[in-house]
């Protein structure tokens, strides 16, 4: 018997709970979650996003998934380029502590605004808005996983995370890692 655990980062984390525990950890399997079947398939073009340059950020909305550092960059590029500035498309739902984020996304709502907020996509959905943006943002201070990094990849998305340990062991050297807390950088 053995641990299943999704990144050499969660086995860890779970053997050092166990040794806080006085229990002794079994062998632990590292492997990575299965990627949906939806972003391994062949998708058909959807002409509406060949026009738009717009970047996406999904998952839930919570203050670990750093948002306020995605609004801060934005908020650059709109003043430095205007109606120029490429779109923000947010792909994710409200969970815990949303509040202020929430309230700070619908102020940069406004009609044809750089911020899209899609809320509810199916799968196959989420994988066309995921398969034509310019890249894939994961500002996040904290992953379990980071699975939209993973199905971006899986996509040919280019991918822009945070250096947090969990998206540079998915990613390795197959993103562009800034620190989470430079909106300059993002």
């Amino acid at each position: 018997s053995s641990d299943v655990c999704s990144s050499d980062l969660a086995g860890d984390a779970v053997t050092r709970r166990l040794d806080a525990m006085g229990v002794t950890a079994l062998p632990a399997d590292i492997g990575p979650v299965p990627i949906p079947p939806a972003f391994l398939e062949p998708a058909s073009d959807e002409p509406s996003f060949a026009a738009t340059c717009y970047f996406v950020i999904c998952g839930a909305i919570e203050p670990r998934k750093n948002l306020a550092v995605l609004l801060d960059a934005w908020d650059m590029l709109t003043a430095r380029h205007g109606a120029a500035a490429p779109q923000l498309v947010i792909a994710g739902t409200p969970a815990n502590r949303a509040a202020p984020i929430v309230a700070r996304i619908a102020r940069s709502l406004a009609p044809r605004g750089p911020v899209v907020w899609a809320r509810g996509l199916s799968t196959p959905a989420l994988r066309q808005v995921i398969g034509h943006a310019r890249a894939l943002l994961m500002p996040s201070l904290a992953e379990g996983y980071g699975m939209p990094v993973a199905e971006a990849l899986a996509l040919g998305t280019p991918v822009i995370a945070s250096d947090i340990a969990p998206h540079v062991e998915i990613a390795r050297d197959h993103a562009s890692f800034c620190p989470p807390d430079d909106a300059a950088a993002w």
